[in-house]
């Protein structure tokens, strides 16, 4: 037996079944065009990330637990305790699993992303309450 050493093999050609040279390409094959699926355009397409109208608008989790903790003033809630108040008021439904964290994180990332312009104020690990500026719900006058 003797001691061979393989080399690699070429592409071949697909169409003729020959080596073709190393570094190029095969051809491309034709291929026929695909149906395209013809919608009106008085419908906005939700592909272009256009939201659909809907008659009724759901409150966001936010707004319900701005207004729990704007009737719970000045006492501090977690979230499980605002996501209880939030589902006996019916002010938000949801299907997930985790609603308070859910809540957590989006008022979590409200007061990091706003500062101290957010509706939230965070007291001490996971108790929340609304800043007072924000519990009035009459409007307050701009300063110019």
């Amino acid at each position: 037996m003797t001691n061979q050493s393989k080399q690699p093999s070429k592409p071949t050609d697909a169409t003729t079944k020959r080596a073709r040279p190393t570094g190029t390409k095969a051809p491309k094959t034709q291929r026929s065009p695909k149906a395209t699926k013809k919608t009106s355009r008085s419908q906005p397409s939700a592909a272009k990330g256009r939201k659909r109208q809907t008659s009724k608008k759901q409150t966001s989790v936010l707004d319900a637990a701005a207004t729990v903790l704007a009737d719970a003033a000045p006492k501090t809630m977690n979230c499980k305790e605002m996501i209880d108040a939030i589902f006996e008021r019916k002010l938000w439904t949801t299907t997930g699993k985790t609603p308070a964290a859910t809540l957590s994180s989006a008022i979590l990332r409200e007061i990091q992303k706003q500062g101290d312009q957010a509706r939230f104020e965070k007291v001490e690990r996971g108790r929340f309450r609304i800043r007072p500026h924000h519990a009035d719900p009459r409007p307050r006058p701009r300063k110019s």
